[in-house]
C-alpha cells in the first residue's frame, strides 16, 4: 500500500499450475480490504471448482466454534440423562449411607418442673434401604445411633444452652461454668413412600412408622439433671436425591414426628413426667442403586 492505495496480489501454486490474481483499490480501508481479499479468494477457487465459496471472518470462527461446543453439550447431557434414566427403570434397591441429626422438643412446662430439660439433640450415624415397587414408590427403613450434643437447661427465669464442644474448657467442677454431659439416641423407622422423577432428581414423600429411644444427663457445679424417653408412632418422609451415571447418588432427607409422648426427667434424684412434643430428623447421605 501506499498513501492509502492498495494493490493485493494471490497466486494459486499447485504442482501441475501456478495462478494468479491481483486487485487494486485505492482510498480502501480495512472493510473494503476484506471484501477486496474475498473476492480475489473467490476468482481462484472458482477456477478450481464450481462450489460456492463462502468466506468466513474471524468472528465468524468464533461463534461457530461455541456452537459446535454447545452441541456437544447437549448431545453429552442427552447422553448422560439417558444412563440415569435406565438406572431409574432397572434399580430394585437403593443402599444408604447417612450423617443425621436429631431433635428433640419435649413440652414447657418451667411451673411444674424447674429446672428441667427440654430440648436434646444428638448427631451421628445411620443405614438403610430402599426397595422400589412399582415405577412411581419405594419402602424404606432406617437404623439411626446418634449421641448427645447439644442440651437445654429451662428454669422459670431462663434458659442455658450447653454443646458437647465446649466440654473440658473449665475443669474445677465447683466452678459455676463448669458442665459434664452425655447421652444417645436409637431410632428405627419403616415408610412407603411416592417418587416423582425431574431429569437427575428423584423426589418423595410418604409417611409411615418409628420407634425411638434415648436419654440425655446435665450435671453442673450444684445440679445433676437426667432424662429418658421411649416412643413410637406414626411419621412423615420427604426428601430428594441427585443421581449419577455410576449408579452413586446423594440424598437429603427429613423425617418428622407430631406427637405427645411422657418423658421421665430426674432432678437431684427426684423424677418428674413430662411430655415430648416432637421429633425430628435430618438425614444427608450416599447412596448406591442395585
Amino acid at each position: 500500500g501506499e498513501d492509502k492505495d492498495t494493490q493485493l496480489n494471490l497466486t494459486w501454486r499447485t504442482l501441475d499450475e501456478k495462478r494468479n490474481e491481483e486487485d487494486y483499490c485505492k482510498g480502501c480501508g480495512t472493510f473494503e480490504l476484506r471484501k477486496m481479499i474475498g473476492g480475489l479468494v473467490e476468482k481462484l477457487v472458482r477456477g478450481k471448482t464450481d462450489e460456492p465459496v463462502v468466506v468466513v471472518s474471524r468472528d465468524d470462527e468464533e461463534e461457530l466454534r461455541k456452537q459446535r461446543e454447545e452441541k456437544q453439550e447437549d448431545e453429552e447431557d442427552l447422553k448422560s440423562l439417558s444412563v440415569v434414566n435406565e438406572i431409574f427403570q432397572s434399580r430394585k434397591y437403593n443402599l444408604l449411607g447417612m450423617y443425621v441429626s436429631s431433635y428433640i422438643n419435649v413440652k414447657n412446662e418451667p411451673k411444674r418442673v424447674s429446672p428441667y430439660i427440654n430440648y436434646l439433640s444428638y448427631d451421628g450415624f445411620g443405614i438403610g434401604v430402599n426397595y422400589y415397587h412399582l415405577d412411581n414408590y419405594h419402602y424404606s427403613t432406617n437404623v439411626f445411633v446418634g449421641y448427645l450434643t447439644r442440651i437445654t437447661k429451662t428454669t422459670s427465669d431462663n434458659s442455658t444452652n450447653y454443646s458437647y464442644l465446649d466440654l473440658g474448657k473449665v475443669s474445677d467442677s465447683t466452678s459455676s461454668e463448669f458442665f459434664d454431659m452425655f447421652g444417645e439416641n436409637f431410632y428405627v423407622d419403616v415408610s412407603f413412600n411416592r417418587n416423582w422423577i425431574y431429569k437427575k432428581w428423584n423426589f418423595w414423600l410418604g409417611g409411615g412408622l418409628y420407634s425411638e429411644s434415648g436419654s440425655g444427663t446435665i450435671i453442673t457445679s450444684n445440679e445433676i439433671i437426667k432424662t429418658s424417653f421411649s416412643s413410637s408412632g406414626p411419621l412423615f418422609d420427604g426428601g430428594v436425591d441427585y443421581n449419577f451415571e455410576n449408579g452413586i447418588n446423594i440424598f437429603m432427607r427429613m423425617i418428622g414426628a407430631l406427637y405427645t409422648s411422657p418423658i421421665t426427667q430426674e432432678v437431684n434424684k427426684q423424677d418428674y413426667e413430662t411430655d415430648v412434643n416432637s421429633s425430628i430428623k435430618y438425614n444427608v447421605g450416599l447412596g448406591f442403586n442395585l
